[in-house]
């Protein structure tokens, strides 16, 4: 699903039937690089290169979107608030678009102690934050250009 696009370039979101529940990682490990706000793909590159999601794979939501294909990631907390915007601007379950369930989705996007990632719940929009440990549901990002 397309939820931004410019002169050709754009990202999209997968659909429902890739969506999956993950915990961000199992422990709660202060993960250096992956705080950015705008910048998914990175934060994901710092998350997976990090012993506490390469030593747990299956329990690391960035691992997971990356096991999609190497252009996948695990969304920012600013580039999931743009998902929302555009797919479920009704702020309503369903969403206008994407199958969007009624929950806390979590962006790759972590606060500095270590314990917590960002994260926004659908449909309202609002941006919160979870335990790393949580099973908590994922949307992975890749972006396209011409």
């Amino acid at each position: 699903l397309v939820f931004q696009e410019s002169e050709g370039s754009g990202k999209v979101v997968i659909d429902v039937a890739q969506g999956f529940n993950s915990q961000w990682t199992g422990d709660f490990s202060n993960i250096a690089g992956a705080t950015s706000l705008d910048d998914g793909g990175g934060n994901t590159n710092a998350i997976v290169a990090d012993t506490a999601c390469s030593s747990d794979p299956n329990n690391c939501a960035a691992q997971r979107c990356r096991n999609l294909s190497v252009d996948w990631y695990l969304p920012a907390t600013n580039e999931l608030s743009a998902v929302h915007g555009a797919l479920c601007s009704n702020l309503a379950i369903p969403c206008n678009f994407g199958g969007l369930s009624s929950a806390f989705y979590w962006s790759s996007s972590q606060l500095g102690d270590g314990f917590f990632a960002s994260g926004v719940v659908f449909p309202s929009g609002f941006v919160g934050f979870g335990s790393k440990n949580l099973a908590q549901p994922v949307r992975c990002v890749r972006a396209f250009t011409p």
